[in-house]
């Protein structure tokens, strides 16, 4: 720390329990493969089971495990990512129906019920926000001098 001068008039510093962090992050360690195969595989028809194989787990101790450290079931997990994708691609997007297909739902009406249990609202109106909001956002264009 130094003085309104520039003199060194102290020290300052901060430390943490490098322990107790990696217990935090330990039990996720379990579920790396897992979600490593969702990330690269969102689009496909997973299966818990597999994801199970994946972790090393019975099907039971994999569900009840991933519940545990997530506040999640799998299948939640996995429809969670897939909106999230979504709501990448929906602000370009000229199409909903397409980005259902590119998601892996299977048509717009499954999609929207889904995206909207997620977010809270449609597709549509989330890509309608986004527009909105960017037209508040954006600063006017200065004339050139």
């Amino acid at each position: 720390i130094r003085n309104q001068h520039g003199e060194v008039i102290g020290i300052e510093g901060f430390s943490r329990d490098a322990q107790r962090s990696q217990d935090i992050i330990a039990p996720f360690h379990e579920f790396k493969s897992c979600i490593e195969y969702l990330q690269e595989h969102l689009m496909e028809n997973i299966s818990i089971d597999h994801l199970a194989r994946l972790s090393c787990m019975s099907l039971s101790t994999f569900e009840r495990k991933f519940k545990q450290h997530f506040s999640m079931t799998p299948k939640q997990y996995i429809l969670h990512m897939k909106v999230h994708e979504a709501c990448r691609l929906l602000p370009g997007a000229q199409s909903i129906a397409r980005v259902a297909l590119e998601t892996g739902f299977g048509g717009q009406s499954y999609f929207t019920k889904q995206f909207r249990t997620v977010v809270g609202i449609t597709p549509k109106q989330y890509q309608f926000s986004l527009a909105r909001r960017s037209t508040c956002v954006r600063r006017p264009r200065l004339a050139p001098s």
